[in-house]
């Protein structure tokens, strides 16, 4: 019913971090670094948020991660995921960003 300190531990004995629980955590800083990037390379004037854009590209890293999974284009633990989820990433925020150039255009 409680908690002991070796329920944490990983299969080396000592680590409470997992190989998934480290992926998850570079799909997350990659998202965010991603979506700052783009912010940075949108047009100064552009009407997004910092938080947008970081929110887009957390949002594309896991889409990217989870739909090369599901494709069947790598299994667990594959660098290949980092892959796919920056260019998940990549292709949300340049359609976001799209997307706020154009509905700029026509107001």
């Amino acid at each position: 019913m409680f908690l002991r300190s070796d329920d944490f531990s990983g299969v080396g004995g000592g680590s409470c971090l997992s190989c998934v629980d480290l992926q998850i955590l570079g799909f997350l800083v990659f998202g965010l670094l991603i979506g700052a990037v783009g912010r940075l390379l949108a047009a100064a004037g552009a009407p997004s948020s910092w938080s947008m854009s970081m929110l887009c590209g957390l949002a594309g890293s896991a889409m990217g991660a989870l739909l090369g999974h599901v494709a069947g284009l790598y299994r667990g633990g594959d660098p290949v995921a980092f892959e796919m989820s920056l260019i998940g990433a990549f292709v949300l925020v340049g359609a976001y960003h799209a997307a706020l150039a154009r509905q700029r255009r026509r107001a």
